[in-house]
């Protein structure tokens, strides 16, 4: 990503998480900022980053009552 680093990425999380609040980070490897698209998989689940966002989304929003 050229506007946001993943270190950047990464250090805000691991800040919020030290201020005890909830922080998940998911890096797909191989896809830049704009990776919404069914067409990318990741090798390692064989998921789509769009859908297992959406998937993890949703799931959030569940566990949240929103």
């Amino acid at each position: 990503d050229k506007v946001v680093s993943v270190e950047t990425a990464r250090r805000f999380c691991a800040d919020a998480t030290k201020a005890s609040r909830r922080c998940e980070l998911r890096e797909y490897g191989g896809v830049g900022h704009g990776f919404f698209n069914s067409k990318f998989s990741s090798s390692a689940t064989a998921v789509s980053p769009m859908n297992d966002t959406l998937d993890r989304s949703l799931k959030f929003l569940a566990e949240h009552k929103i």
